[in-house]
């Protein structure tokens, strides 16, 4: 059954973004609006007290009544907004649900979990460590010296395989 508020005012209300779902596996790097910064920009700029959350408006959402959850369609914004760690936003009820209609079961099933993140297309994936305080006396890091171990691992595994 749709969504069916009876007045433009139920169609409104004001949520916590953690309650909300992506409709996406992974976002642009930045908005479509050249005004507004980009995300991992605008991530920093809210949580230095530089930029108003408010300034992204209202998030466009839908109910799929059958999962029980809230999926957003405005992805990027609730991505900025749950890594600021905004905790309430406006969304406004829509009753297309095409955004989650068209998604794969398996992905529905990922994009389900309340702590799933979508990544940011064009960056790495992984879990980026910080810089250690020998890093910045030696100049070596950590990831580097993970790097060189593998790729020797490597080449001693295939120079194994040939003999």
């Amino acid at each position: 059954m749709a969504f069916n508020p009876s007045s433009e005012d139920e169609k409104r209300a004001v949520v916590n973004p953690k309650n909300l779902r992506f409709t996406q596996l992974d976002i642009a790097p930045s908005f479509t609006d050249p005004e507004h910064p980009k995300v991992k920009e605008a991530i920093s700029l809210i949580l230095r007290h530089q930029l108003d959350p408010a300034v992204f408006g209202e998030l466009t959402v839908h109910r799929d009544k059958q999962l029980g959850v809230v999926w957003c369609e405005s992805n990027r914004r609730l991505y900025v907004l749950r890594k600021a760690g905004v905790p309430s936003v406006r969304v406004k009820f829509v009753n297309n649900d095409y955004m989650s209609r068209r998604m794969k079961d398996a992905d529905k099933i990922t994009l389900n979990d309340p702590d799933f993140m979508p990544t940011i297309r064009g960056e790495p994936s992984g879990v980026i460590l910080p810089p250690s305080t020998e890093e910045d006396q030696t100049g070596i890091s950590l990831l580097g010296l993970v790097g060189v171990a593998s790729a020797a691992l490597v080449a001693g595994f295939w120079g194994w395989q040939r003999r």
